[in-house]
C-alpha cells in the first residue's frame, strides 16, 4: 500500500512542475501580419481582411452583450449599445433603482386593459 501512496504523491508533485506551452501570438483581433485574405464579395464597402484584423470589433460592446444575455431574458441591440456607454456596474445600478412593480399590480393592469377592450367592443 505504501508503494501506491508514493507513486500517486510522486505523480501529483509532478504536475505543478509542468508548465502549458507559452504561444504569445494568435491569428486575428489584429494579429494579421502576412495574412492575405480573400472573399467572393466585398458589398456595403466591406473588406475581407476585417475577419482577421480586428477592424469593426467592440470588447465593450462584446462584453455588455455576454453580460446581458446572462442577466437579462433578451435585449435588443440598442439595449446592448446602451448598456455599453453606461457600463455594467451603472446599469446594475439603474436597475436596482428603478421603481419595482408587483406581480398582481402587473397582472390587474393586464386584466384592466382586457376588461376596457371588452367593455368598449361590447359594452357593460
Amino acid at each position: 500500500m505504501l508503494p501506491k501512496i508514493s507513486m500517486l504523491g510522486l505523480l501529483l508533485g509532478s504536475f505543478g512542475l509542468l508548465h502549458a506551452q507559452e504561444y504569445d501570438d494568435y491569428i486575428g483581433v489584429g494579429h494579421d501580419n502576412g495574412i492575405t485574405v480573400t472573399s467572393s464579395s466585398s458589398s456595403n464597402g466591406t473588406s475581407a481582411q476585417n475577419t482577421v484584423n480586428g477592424f469593426g470589433m467592440s470588447q465593450h460592446l462584446e462584453d455588455a452583450s455576454r453580460f446581458l444575455a446572462q442577466a437579462t431574458l433578451g435585449v435588443d441591440y440598442e439595449t446592448i449599445d446602451a448598456v455599453a456607454e453606461l457600463g455594467l456596474e451603472n446599469w446594475i445600478d439603474q436597475q436596482y433603482a428603478t421603481e419595482q412593480m408587483s406581480y398582481l399590480d402587473t397582472t390587474m393592469m393586464i386584466w384592466d386593459h382586457f376588461v376596457e377592450g371588452y367593455i368598449e367592443e361590447w359594452g357593460e
